[in-house]
């Protein structure tokens, strides 16, 4: 993981005297930026002795990398709040939210912090199924999912899930192969 090469908007509320408290470095979820943490938690934050600091991740807010969002790995945004925090008087505690807080999980599996807050983090087993069963509410049984030209099972009631013979193959595009399972 090498340091990012771009520019990182970063969003800072200092207290209003010196103080001895650690940092606080927020880290925005997904289809968000550092934004998100101005209007509330930054000055809430630093009106009881905390700087606070929030970065907008590559790719997201005015930071650079909008050219390869889509390219980019959680090890990149690793990259990214890690050369934020090293910009910081002190070690700073985490606080991540939704893909922020997979970050923060990522580096406390490899790192020692100073301290970390997850606020809703991604489950272990990732959004899939929590899309899967949002997206088929009220839809009885099993529901194929298609991720990319891969198709996978999500069992959504008792039992094994059904073949997909056929359901699916020979479409030439996804909206084609949708059409074929039902949807």
């Amino acid at each position: 993981m090498a340091a990012p090469e771009h520019h990182l908007e970063v969003r800072t509320r200092l207290p209003a005297r010196a103080t001895r408290k650690p940092p606080l470095l927020f880290i925005h979820g997904g289809y968000c930026d550092a934004w998100c943490w101005e209007p509330y938690f930054l000055p809430w934050f630093a009106a009881r002795g905390y700087p606070a600091h929030a970065l907008s991740l590559r790719g997201h807010g005015a930071s650079d990398g909008k050219d390869t969002l889509y390219i980019t790995s959680l090890d990149d945004y690793v990259a990214d709040v890690e050369h934020v925090a090293s910009t910081l008087d002190a070690p700073p505690i985490l606080i991540g939210h939704s893909i922020g807080a997979a970050i923060c999980e990522r580096m406390l599996a490899t790192r020692p912090l100073r301290g970390a807050a997850l606020v809703a983090p991604v489950p272990p087993s990732g959004l899939m199924p929590i899309a899967a069963r949002l997206a088929t509410a009220g839809r009885p049984g099993p529901v194929l999912l298609l991720i990319s030209d891969n198709l996978l099972w999500e069992p959504l009631a008792d039992g094994p899930a059904p073949r997909a013979e056929g359901r699916g193959v020979g479409a030439r595009t996804p909206m084609e192969r949708l059409s074929l399972v039902g949807w």
